[in-house]
């Protein structure tokens, strides 16, 4: 596999630049990209690694639809409480329904390879967005956040003013 190095997704061994910034990519060692997962998610390249595992773009080969996998690290996925508690995340993730949450569309195992999948969302990460931008305006987050209630509008309009 290869990486950008710039944006840091990776590619297959084919591809020699990014599509995306057009920066020379960068060989890579990951056996998940390429892969499928379920008999149905294809591993395309990966986007982040985080604490628990690492998330990549893939397709659902049935749907030719784009979504992101989230792999649990094969340590973790040795574990029974910790595949427990990801699964029942995972199912309660999955009956969240607002316009501003991704949706959880998917958990399963294949072969030891812990995963759920979820709608991919293409664009700069919150990280990114504030470190490009600074920290963003209350006009902003309170189009974007869910509130409560008025009293906590009310609230949160006095930190931000």
């Amino acid at each position: 596999m290869k990486k950008c190095p710039k944006c840091g997704v990776e590619y297959s061994d084919t591809t020699t630049l990014c599509p995306a910034d057009g920066v020379a990519l960068e060989t890579t060692n990951d056996a998940l990209i390429g892969t499928t997962l379920a008999g149905k998610y294809r591993v395309d390249a990966r986007l982040n690694e985080g604490g628990m595992g690492n998330v990549y773009k893939g397709t659902h080969v049935l749907m030719d639809k784009t979504v992101a996998i989230k792999v649990l690290r094969p340590s973790l996925a040795a574990d029974e409480k910790i595949v427990a508690r990801f699964s029942r995340e995972a199912r309660a993730a999955s009956r969240i329904s607002h316009p501003n949450a991704l949706s959880v569309t998917d958990i399963g195992e294949d072969h030891g390879t812990v995963f759920l999948v979820m709608e991919y969302l293409s664009g700069k990460t919150l990280k990114q967005v504030i470190r490009e931008e600074g920290p963003l305006k209350y006009s902003i987050t309170r189009k974007t956040v869910p509130w409560s209630s008025p009293m906590s509008v009310k609230t949160t309009e006095r930190f931000f003013s």
